[in-house]
């Protein structure tokens, strides 16, 4: 799975990557990898918890810390935005270990969608109730995503304004 969506990234993103020392011919670093899986996993689980179980969903989105619930939006928000359907198939075959064309069956790309706009909303509210609060997207940043990368570590914390 994790050399596959990794592709995907550097696919959709690698063009607009600024350049690093870490960073070679546009390529994730190896923190950014580990990062993005833990990010793709966490996030398909809270997608699949609000299709299935959406109040237990919601309560874990209000009590999650801005910081931490911040990267799983904008990971919602690129599967929603940027990956296709058949890729959103291939991420959800392999992050629950089964081959692909049984998966067929009991994909449902439109609860996929439906999960992840979940997430989306749920962190907007909470960042709309927060006192009118704002996201401050850093300079130079690709297409917006900068929790994935190494570049803005330091500053994704200070990000959200209240």
């Amino acid at each position: 799975m994790a050399s596959f969506f990794f592709e995907l990234v550097e696919t959709e993103l690698a063009r607009y990557f600024p350049r690093h020392p870490l960073r070679v011919n546009h390529k994730l670093t190896p923190s950014e990898r580990e990062r993005l899986a833990k990010l793709l996993r966490l996030t398909w689980e809270l997608a699949h918890e609000f299709t299935t179980d959406g109040h237990a969903a919601q309560k874990k989105a209000e009590e999650m810390e801005m910081t931490a619930f911040l990267p799983l939006y904008q990971m919602a928000a690129f599967l929603d935005t940027m990956i296709t359907q058949a890729d959103r198939k291939s991420i959800a075959s392999s992050l629950q270990q089964r081959d692909t064309t049984t998966f067929e069956e009991i994909y449902d790309d439109e609860m996929v969608i439906t999960g992840l706009r979940k997430i989306i909303k749920a962190f907007v509210g909470r960042l709309c109730e927060a006192h009118g609060g704002s996201l401050f997207v850093p300079d130079d940043v690709p297409l917006g995503y900068f929790s994935f990368f190494d570049e803005w570590q330091d500053v994704t914390g200070s990000c959200i304004r209240t």
